[in-house]
């Protein structure tokens, strides 16, 4: 029986290994994209910040956003394989989408 167990965690059948931790680590991507949320809207509602860091934090910011973009793209891929609940495409988006809001917005008050 012990050498049958089958772990909780167990990949099913048709994800290998490496991708399903390459999977798992771009995963984390979304702290990554939170903190930017974060720190941006710190930055936002604080007086007397210089504007080359904030300039700076939103380079980063920006960056941010087209990096996330592709992977929604690629879990949105992996969403319609099924090899990923529908779910983390949904988070993603949420997350991602307003950022290129926010990015135009912080343009358009620039002018």
């Amino acid at each position: 029986m012990h050498g049958d167990a089958v772990k909780k965690d167990a990949l099913p059948p048709t994800v290998p290994e490496f991708e399903h931790r390459i999977f798992h680590e771009f995963a984390s991507f979304r702290f990554v994209v939170a903190s930017n949320w974060v720190v941006v809207l710190v930055i936002l509602f604080l007086d007397g910040i210089p504007k080359s860091v904030a300039l700076g934090v939103f380079t980063v910011f920006r960056a941010t956003a087209v990096c996330a973009s592709l992977w929604l793209l690629f879990e949105t891929a992996e969403a319609f394989t099924g090899r990923t609940s529908v779910k983390n495409p949904l988070i993603d988006t949420i997350l991602t989408l307003p950022m290129f809001g926010f990015w135009f917005l912080a343009w358009e008050s620039s002018f």
